[in-house]
């Protein structure tokens, strides 16, 4: 018998053995090596960085939330109180002037926009 199809029959045997997700080590080429980190279980692959606020003045009308904002670092921009567009109509119900929010945005067309906002405890 060929040692090396020995050595591959006794690695396989091994297999059930092994804890959930490891994984045997194959000979192989033609790839990079370099460890990748992952996330842990159930934590999202990319995080979203929320910048925080307080609303003060809703249009619902024409769809626009003046949030007066702390750094919001995804734009490169200091604290301030600015006009955001929602990205979309319902975005905006169920706040009121007042509430402290986290929310994300960016910048299209030379507009800034609100693509998700949370009221705050």
């Amino acid at each position: 018998m060929n040692i090396r199809l020995i050595a591959a029959t006794a690695a396989l045997s091994l297999v059930p053995l092994l804890p959930a997700g490891m994984v045997i080590a194959q000979p192989h080429g033609g790839h990079d090596h370099t460890p990748v980190s992952t996330p842990a279980l159930g934590t999202p692959a990319v995080t979203e960085d929320l910048a925080e606020g307080e609303i003060r003045r809703i249009d619902a009308s024409t769809g626009r939330v003046t949030i007066r904002h702390g750094v919001i670092k995804s734009l490169d921009m200091p604290p301030m109180t600015m006009v955001f567009h929602a990205a979309e109509p319902g975005l905006l119900s169920g706040l009121k002037v007042g509430d402290k929010v986290r929310f994300a945005a960016e910048q299209q067309q030379g507009k800034f926009i609100v693509t998700r906002i949370v009221s705050m405890p």
